[in-house]
């Protein structure tokens, strides 16, 4: 935990909260947190700053807080990701909300399995909890927006041409003939397939749209390999979005 992230409702007092769960625990038994430590804070969907332990003994810890600070710019990036397997999704959630994307959209796939829609992965409180622990890691506070779609052919030809507007539309194939284009400076619409990735149809579906097929390597990588390796590959990260 590289920053402690509270809600502005949890604070009674004004700049101070007192935590008693997960974020105590921590505090105490990892951090070991003393009376009169500095922290670094965050509100959710806030600025970011510091805090001074006031008091902690065996129940909770409690904060002084001041924000100043304004989160790290977002990757001007949106993603769409056919889902993978239900206990990858929370990974592939942190994944994501680490390198800053802040758009995120699962999408039903041929090759998704249909009951992974009904698993507990996909509750809100299950995703929520895997994009603040991103957060958490990358000092971070504004959560992504995360959404579903259970049926990819009304949201490709339904929705695309108003996603994919003054953006970079690109699709992550191993097949293409192109090759990744590096460090652009454009906005980008990424989509990349489930576990054992598009079929041909979805392929031609997706580039009818607009979509440009490109690979990343000769390798067949996992998702949570390849989803770093293509941020990393096409974003600027030295360059602030648009």
């Amino acid at each position: 935990m590289n920053l402690l992230l509270f809600e502005r409702s949890e604070c009674h007092v004004p700049g101070q909260v007192q935590l008693t769960d997960r974020r105590f625990d921590h505090l105490k038994n990892v951090l070991k947190v003393r009376a009169g430590e500095t922290l670094r804070v965050g509100e959710v969907d806030g600025e970011m700053g510091d805090a001074v332990v006031v008091a902690i003994d065996e129940e909770s810890v409690r904060l002084r807080y001041r924000l100043s600070e304004q989160p790290p710019k977002p990757l001007s990036l949106t993603l769409i990701i056919g889902l993978p397997r239900p206990r990858s999704v929370p990974r592939v959630l942190r994944i994501a909300t680490m390198l800053g994307i802040k758009r995120i959209i699962f999408v039903h796939a041929y090759r998704v399995e249909k009951p992974y829609w009904s698993t507990d992965h996909l509750s809100a409180n299950r995703v929520r909890s895997a994009c603040l622990s991103g957060l958490e890691q990358a000092m971070d506070t504004c959560i992504p927006v995360v959404s579903f779609r259970r049926r990819l052919k009304p949201f490709v030809e339904d929705e695309m041409l108003q996603e994919i507007q003054g953006k970079r539309a690109l699709l992550a194939h191993p097949y293409a003939d192109n090759v990744c284009p590096v460090e652009l400076r454009e906005p980008i619409v990424l989509a990349v397939g489930p576990e054992g990735g598009w079929i041909d149809d979805e392929v031609m579906m997706f580039e009818k749209q607009g979509f440009e097929s490109v690979r990343l390597s000769s390798r067949i990588l996992a998702l949570e390999t390849a989803l770093p390796a293509l941020c990393a590959k096409m974003c600027s990260f030295t360059v602030p979005p648009s």
